[in-house]
């Protein structure tokens, strides 16, 4: 195999070593051509990496792009692909001279999860504010934010700007806790975020009604809200997050309007492009 150019600069035959060097696009293409018997480049992964970048939000972590004594890449393609994608060079650290074997190790260890990032960041509740975040994010966009998951993953730079630009969320996520009881505790502080924005007096209603029900007029939305919530926290076959989400949406539409509803129905969009819009 032949190895880069500037691989064999960096890095004479027989020698191991790590050094921090400016990869250019051009350098990138030719690592890359080096990536062979590697795992599936996931796209996804590249276009996060590449948006990280864009939006000068990358941060140089210290994880080194790693080749083989040979030459062959075994970690990197991702960085290296968001490199050549974005047009735009990165400093990286270069791990060279590695032995072959050690390909199947690399990557073995799990990654740290949006939650544990965020709570080394500092903030408290950090499940739910993990969870809320990445509803929140797509929600104001104007996109669905449950067609997001499991399909679209969001880089903790961007989590972290959303979080300290949108102060409201913690409070959002703390008040969730007392609702854990009737429905999921990220939809609920998702709904209480929306809420509070639009009406905060009612947002607060709305949290007691659900949280204990008392006061509530049999029949009225709100009691059939609660129900919907308290039958679905009995059942064995749980609705989806988006549909309770969504239930709860409709509700608040109708008491804010000054309509009672008879039924509670919500059918997801089609193409799933769009949700409800809390007014």
């Amino acid at each position: 195999m032949a190895k880069a150019s500037w691989y064999s600069r960096l890095c004479p035959v027989g020698e191991q070593r790590i050094v921090s060097t400016f990869v250019t696009p051009d350098m990138a293409i030719e690592a890359l051509a080096a990536n062979t018997n590697n795992r599936k480049v996931m796209p996804r992964r590249v276009a996060l990496l590449v948006a990280e970048i864009e939006s000068s939000r990358w941060v140089e972590t210290g994880n080194t792009i790693k080749f083989s004594r040979e030459g062959e890449l075994i970690d990197g393609q991702h960085r290296l692909h968001a490199i050549v994608k974005s047009g735009t060079g990165l400093r990286l650290n270069v791990a060279l001279g590695l032995e072959p074997e050690t390909k199947p190790i690399v990557d073995a260890i799990q990654p740290r999860k949006t939650s544990e990032n965020i709570h080394i960041a500092g903030y408290a509740n950090s499940t739910t504010l993990g969870s809320l975040t990445r509803l929140a994010i797509p929600y104001f966009r104007g996109d669905n934010p449950f067609s997001y998951r499991g399909t679209r993953s969001f880089a903790f730079g961007e989590i972290r700007d959303w979080i300290e630009e949108n102060s409201d969320c913690h409070q959002a996520a703390t008040s969730a806790i007392s609702l854990k009881q009737i429905m999921p505790v990220s939809v609920a502080a998702f709904c209480l975020l929306v809420f509070r924005r639009r009406d905060a007096v009612l947002a607060e209603e709305w949290r007691q009604k659900m949280q204990t029900g008392a006061g509530l007029v049999d029949g009225s939305t709100w009691h059939l809200l609660r129900r919907r919530l308290e039958a679905d926290r009995m059942s064995r076959k749980k609705e989806s997050p988006e549909q309770t989400c969504a239930v709860c949406f409709l509700a608040w539409n109708a008491r804010r309007k000054g309509r009672e509803l008879g039924v509670i129905r919500y059918i997801p969009d089609p193409d799933r492009s769009k949700f409800i819009i809390a007014e």
